[in-house]
């Protein structure tokens, strides 16, 4: 049996599609997620517990861009961060508050 490090509460939010209560992953950051109620692909960014779930097909775009500005950050490769969203965690505070800003500057304008 695996037991994990991270002991944590899932981070809830809520599915744009039918409004049911979507659980991510508390061990990442960010990721796929499907809707329980509805099996809507989801798409999931999570902060201070909550998460920000929006449907996958509108996410695409603005994960590839995630991903890419966050790669470049951390100095890896795209891929390796999709694979492994843990490695925000070398992000120095500062680096990762300008991060979600600009996240959450990309994601409002939709």
């Amino acid at each position: 049996m695996t037991t994990s490090s991270d002991s944590r509460e899932p981070a809830l939010g809520l599915c744009p599609q039918c409004g049911a209560e979507v659980a991510a992953e508390p061990s990442q950051y960010f990721g796929d997620v499907d809707c329980r109620h509805c099996q809507a692909p989801l798409w999931f960014l999570q902060q201070d517990g909550t998460a920000q779930v929006y449907e996958r097909s509108w996410a695409a775009g603005r994960i590839a861009w995630l991903l890419a500005r966050t790669a470049r950050e951390l100095g890896v490769a795209s891929a390796e961060l999709a694979a492994n969203s843990s490695l925000l965690e070398r992000l120095d505070s500062i680096a990762f508050v300008e991060l979600l800003m600009e996240l959450e500057s990309e994601l409002d304008s939709r």
